[in-house]
């Protein structure tokens, strides 16, 4: 279960609820990312080859934007982990367990909450206008401070930019 509320354009409370594992991950804008009521912050990684990146796709982007992305990861020494819910990614890189998360396209249901809960921890993320979001979704770039950057390039020279048509 993914929630996010949205209050003038910014979103302002954020909930992730994965089942499985018991785990709640929550955050409310300034203040602070929690898990099942525990502190939580983004990775101290320096280097893309310390830790896991997140990479998401979708029917709705060129196979060739992941396919890019997972090499540029891997010819930096990086390792790319896919669970089948960006969301949870999100969630995973706001507790530390990935360094980051990159997807060329999400929609406002799959990334808001996840969004402000990694930021609150302490990542650094592109970024969106949250109303054109709503609409038509958003590029999500996301990563702990130390590698943000590196993951932010991988993005920008992997992805292709998104047209209209393809998100509307």
């Amino acid at each position: 279960m993914i929630l996010a509320c949205v209050r003038d354009g910014e979103t302002v409370i954020g909930v992730i609820r994965d089942p499985n594992s018991g785990e709640t991950f929550k955050a409310a804008l300034g203040q602070g990312a929690y898990v099942n009521d525990r502190p939580i912050s983004a990775s101290d990684s320096t280097s893309i080859s310390v830790g896991s990146t997140g990479v998401g796709f979708n029917g709705r982007t060129a196979a060739t934007d992941v396919v890019n992305a997972v090499g540029a990861l891997i010819s930096k020494g990086g390792i790319f982990f896919r669970n089948a819910s960006g969301g949870l990614m999100l969630a995973y890189a706001a507790s530390g367990r990935l360094i980051g998360y990159i997807e060329p396209h999400m929609n406002a249901w799959d990334c808001l909450a996840g969004m402000l809960i990694a930021t609150e921890a302490g990542n650094q993320m592109e970024e969106i206008d949250v109303r054109s979001a709503l609409v038509r979704g958003a590029r999500v770039v996301v990563g702990a401070p130390g590698v943000y950057d590196d993951l932010k390039m991988i993005a920008d020279t992997s992805f292709a930019p998104l047209k209209v048509s393809e998100v509307a």
